[in-house]
């Protein structure tokens, strides 16, 4: 009954040959299966060397192909943004607009305070700049050719910035305009010298809008151009732009025998256009440098109450001072 052959196999005796046959036949089954998962193995190990091997290649390939295109295009153009950080800005666009207005709000704050301590710092030197600062003053210095002018004016500047002008006999007469700056109490002097020559007198006028004081020079010791001296000098005290400006009228040379002395100088010129604006005639000495000083204060002294000064102040915007 479906196992007869049994029997029939320990009958003849042949039983350990049986076993044996299946041992080989097991052996030889298990063998022919290792074979074959050796022969599938290191064919896909092939396989995946060959990609491996085809794909470096490939990288190499592309490495070159970039490093050409570098080569022929110095500055590529930039590739698009990561999505990742697309995905971040559009994930969380709430929390970046709230940190920019913080941020914007703390630059806020910041600016406010800066322009608070720029406000008071103008507030203090505004206060002193009006306390301790010096006032300027544009003087003019006018008068015919050859009456002293810029000798003058180097005598005053050796005499208030204690340095040494230019001596006598290198002074030219003046084509144009010299400026000179001087310091003298408490305040800054600007004179500007103007040539005396009969051509060079219509410049004049071009410079008196912006003058606080004249300083008129007169040859005391040249009577003959009196009378030439006394029409510029009426020309000038008529003209509009320089109503109200204080007058320093200076009889130069004293240092001459033939000079005149101021009183006498006002005397002969009898001026009749001098209205309300303050004036003086004063006897000095260009060259020797006799009675500048006390003229120069007198000037200065003149200017600061002068109306036209104050005038000039409310134009240029400065407060006025008490």
């Amino acid at each position: 009954m479906g196992f007869g052959w049994v029997p029939a196999v320990r009958q003849n005796g042949q039983i350990f040959y049986f076993f044996v046959f299946l041992l080989f036949l097991s052996f030889l089954l298990n063998e022919t299966i290792n074979i074959y998962v050796q022969l599938i193995l290191t064919d896909a190990t092939s396989k995946v060397q060959i990609k491996s091997e085809e794909s470096i290649t490939l990288s190499r390939r592309r490495r070159r192909s970039r490093r050409r295109r570098r080569k022929n295009q110095p500055n590529p153009p930039r590739g698009p943004r990561p999505s990742s950080l697309i995905r971040f800005k559009e994930q969380h666009s709430s929390l970046i607009l709230s940190l920019k207005g913080i941020v914007c709000m703390s630059w806020a704050k910041v600016a406010i305070k800066i322009q608070k301590r720029d406000k008071m710092f103008s507030l203090f030197y505004g206060l002193w700049k009006y306390m301790f600062s010096k006032t300027e003053f544009h003087v003019l210095i006018l008068g015919i050719d050859k009456s002293g002018k810029t000798t003058l004016l180097e005598k005053v500047k050796s005499i208030f910035s204690k340095m040494e002008g230019l001596p006598p006999d290198r002074i030219v007469p003046t084509v144009g305009l010299n400026i000179g700056r001087i310091e003298a109490s408490n305040a800054k002097l600007v004179f500007w010298d103007l040539g005396g020559q009969v051509g060079l007198r219509t410049i004049w006028e071009k410079y008196y809008e912006e003058a606080h004081a004249i300083i008129y020079v007169i040859d005391a010791s040249s009577p003959n151009s009196f009378d030439d001296a006394r029409s510029a000098l009426e020309k000038v005290l008529r003209h509009g732009d320089l109503q109200g400006a204080p007058l320093l009228i200076l009889a130069n040379k004293q240092d001459v025998a033939e000079a005149v002395s101021g009183e006498e100088l006002e005397r002969y010129l009898d001026l009749k256009e001098l209205d309300e604006r303050p004036y003086v005639f004063q006897s000095v000495s260009a060259y020797e440098g006799t009675g500048i000083k006390f003229s120069i204060d007198w000037l200065v002294d003149a200017m600061e109450r002068s109306k036209r000064t104050e005038m000039l102040r409310a134009r240029a915007g400065i407060p006025s001072q008490i």
